[in-house]
């Protein structure tokens, strides 16, 4: 029985395998050992007995002895197992921790790169803020440059243009350009039929040069200076086309063409807006001392007025545009004939730079002019009242030879209050003028 209780303790204590190992060796010397030896080595020592002579208390030190023998290399092995696994945790974690540092700089850099591009989305933001501002504007030009900026900022185009479709001509107009030295490489108009601008005012659909290989039929059309184009949408028509025609390569991307479409959407309506308004001086120069002040514009005489104003009208109520028409009235000390002189100078320079949607008129009196204007909203209307006001009185007129700072008093009529009827403006715009006048004091 101790020696079942030895075998099951080893057991117990060092595994099964170990056990056996003690309980087989054990065996072997007790039967086989001591009378192998004695009889193949004559003269041995005593102390190799036969079993029967062997004292109870040797046997069983034998056995403890292999028990112990056996339980020391078990745990040594064990103990060097687990000292190779502390030294390939510790190598491990080491390891890790040249990896964490790794990341952690890697993080860092991250972190600095992400704080460097939020800082500079944060400036572009607020540039682009400002930008959309500008788009409040009626001032044609500034809505130009804000357009532009803003298409330069979203997509980071190093050169883009603005292309106003014309209907009736069936052409491309190209209205402003960015950078100004770019200027060359975009015409000054297009054709509808043989242009790709013209193929997205056809489609109304952006289009991308990634496109030319899904599309081979594109080719045929003229792919100077285009990279991306997307249509200017007002009122379900066609206003014209903003075009990329410079990119980086890095930047040319899905999000570049959705930025250009977006940044179409919202200038849209102030471009349509806009009037072609510059500043009271041109370069330096006064309006009435600019070379073209009377070359690109003239003013048209009376009796052409109302003929003019009918057929306006008519046109912009068919198409639901807005007509508006200001009655401008110069106080001066001059005579008669200076009066309509300086109507003359006046209405020449502001010509010169409302454009093409503004007709200007002598009216009854040789101090009174009308400029009948065409826009798609009433407040280009109080835009322009304002604009004209400071144009006239904001500087010095000569006139022969004569240096004149008149007063300006204005009535007006638009088709929001007056409908389409030609009699309504001129009966409104009288009208106003006259509460004007009675405001501001007599005119001289």
């Amino acid at each position: 029985m101790p020696y079942i209780a030895l075998i099951a303790a080893l057991a117990a204590t060092v595994g099964g395998a170990a056990a056996l190992a003690a309980w087989v060796g054990s065996l072997l010397w007790i039967f086989v050992g001591t009378k192998l030896v004695t009889t193949l080595i004559p003269g041995v020592p005593a102390f190799f007995l036969p079993l029967t002579e062997v004292p109870a208390g040797a046997r069983y030190g034998a056995i403890v002895m292999s028990i112990a023998a056996v339980a020391v290399v078990t745990h040594t092995g064990k103990l060097h197992a687990g000292f190779i696994r502390a030294r390939q945790r510790e190598e491990e974690a080491a390891s890790e921790v040249h990896t964490s540092r790794i990341e952690a700089q890697a993080l860092e850099a991250s972190l600095r790169t992400t704080m460097n591009r939020m800082a500079t989305e944060r400036t572009t933001m607020t540039i682009l803020a400002e930008q959309l501002k500008r788009l409040q504007s009626f001032d044609q030009n500034e809505v130009y440059q804000a357009t532009l900026s803003s298409v330069r900022l979203l997509t980071g185009a190093t050169s883009c243009v603005i292309y106003r479709f014309h209907e009736e001509h069936l052409k491309l107009e190209r209205t402003a350009v960015w950078p100004a030295r770019h200027a060359e490489r975009y015409a000054l108009s297009l054709p509808v039929a043989s242009s790709l601008e013209g193929h997205v005012v056809r489609t109304g659909a952006l289009f991308s040069l990634r496109q030319l290989v899904e599309h081979p039929q594109l080719r045929s059309l003229d792919q100077n200076n285009t990279v991306i184009c997307v249509p200017v949408v007002v009122r379900n028509r066609t206003w014209g086309v903003l075009t990329i025609g410079r990119i980086p390569f890095l930047k040319y991307t899905e999000y570049a063409e959705k930025a250009l479409q977006v940044t179409a959407a919202l200038a849209a309506p102030a471009l349509e807006n806009a009037l072609p308004m510059v500043s009271v001086e041109r370069d330096g120069v006064p309006l009435n001392d600019s070379a073209d002040s009377t070359d690109t514009a003239s003013v048209r005489p009376f009796e052409e007025l109302r003929k003019h104003l009918e057929s306006t009208l008519v046109q912009a109520e068919r198409l639901d545009y807005q007509v508006s028409m200001l009655l401008v009235e110069l106080s001066s000390a001059l005579d008669f004939d200076g009066q309509l002189a300086l109507s003359s100078v006046v209405g020449n320079a502001l010509g010169g730079v409302t454009g093409n949607s503004t007709t200007i008129f002598h009216y009854q009196s040789p101090n009174q002019i009308v400029l009948v204007t065409v826009s798609t909203g009433v407040e280009a209307t109080g835009y322009l009242l304002l604009r004209i006001t400071e144009l006239v009185t904001g500087q010095a007129w000569t006139v022969d030879e004569e240096t004149v700072l008149p007063e300006a008093v204005v009535g007006f009529a638009t088709s929001t209050t007056c409908g389409y009827d030609a009699d309504q403006f001129f009966r409104r715009s009288e009208q106003i003028l006259a509460l004007q006048r009675q405001e501001f004091g007599p005119h001289v």
